[in-house]
């Protein structure tokens, strides 16, 4: 008699999803329910965001106002959900910019090398030099302080790092066989760097992507605590933690409720990061 072995093929999404840990299920649940107040936040507020009620300043959080209410007697829940429009709206804009510029610069010094490699570097170790939020405080006191301001700084402070990473990921990559049998089929640079090189190398690229939205939140929250990035009457989550801590000793959750959302969304940033590696990296798949 033969016996016939029989492989069970495992769907793909099951494979992907076996990565994902427990935490990280709740962490994407909190991530999405983010991005949809970011998308729409009108569907989350109550439409009093904006309303000034003297009469209902500084109340504890309740039934009626979940966060409590500011010195002026807004709604504080409804003001944190266009914060968290704010506060993640500008962290993904600040990586999707900073990834936009780092990214090109590193897959075109670690491709061309020679005298474009020493160049960009050379660049590039100028900003690392120096401590990124330290410059980037002292771009926006220069440039004027405003949130718009705060992003093109952690950009301008931040691209060397996504350089240096598609940088050395193209280096080790360009050596590959593939790549050499694209160029002996008369492939061009250009078509070798974006169509073989830089999509083989995205797995590091993206996980530092996810991981820096978390950082990117608190920096802009940062700047807004110091005033140097979103201002009042903005309800940025950075901002209303400023404007609360005036309050602090009277009206805790002024402070507190909106910081507990920075950490939050923080937090779920970091741990999809981790487990997006776990997924992406096939030597850390078990």
């Amino acid at each position: 008699m033969s016996s016939v072995s029989t492989t069970v093929r495992v769907p793909r999404w099951r494979r992907v999803t076996r990565h994902v840990s427990p935490l990280g299920w709740v962490s994407l649940t909190i991530v999405l329910l983010a991005v949809a107040v970011m998308v729409a936040p009108s569907l989350f507020a109550n439409h009093q965001t904006f309303t000034i009620n003297m009469a209902q300043r500084l109340k504890p959080p309740s039934a009626v106002a979940w966060f409590g209410t500011d010195e002026l007697g807004r709604d504080l829940y409804s003001r944190a959900v266009y914060g968290v429009r704010l506060s993640l709206g500008s962290a993904l804009g600040v990586v999707l910019l900073t990834a936009l510029v780092g990214i090109p610069i590193g897959v075109l010094s670690g491709y061309l090398g020679g005298w474009v490699d020493g160049v960009l570097m050379r660049v590039s170790d100028m900003f690392i030099a120096f401590p990124s939020l330290i410059v980037a405080m002292a771009i926006v006191t220069v440039i004027g302080p405003g949130l718009t301001n705060a992003m093109i700084a952690l950009a301008l402070v931040w691209w060397p790092q996504y350089a240096r990473l598609a940088r050395g990921q193209i280096l080790q990559l360009r050596e590959m066989q593939y790549v050499e049998a694209a160029g002996a089929l008369g492939a061009r640079s250009g078509r070798i760097m974006w169509l073989h090189l830089l999509p083989n190398s995205l797995t590091p690229l993206v996980v530092k992507m996810s991981l820096d939205v978390s950082v990117a939140i608190l920096a802009t929250a940062s700047f807004s605590f110091l005033g140097l990035g979103a201002s009042p009457p903005s309800p940025e989550l950075g901002s209303l933690v400023t404007q609360g801590r005036n309050f602090f000793l009277q009206a805790w959750w002024y402070t507190t409720l909106p910081g507990a959302v920075i950490l939050v969304i923080s937090m779920a940033f970091n741990v999809i990061a981790d487990d997006l590696r776990d997924i992406l990296d096939p030597a850390l798949r078990r």
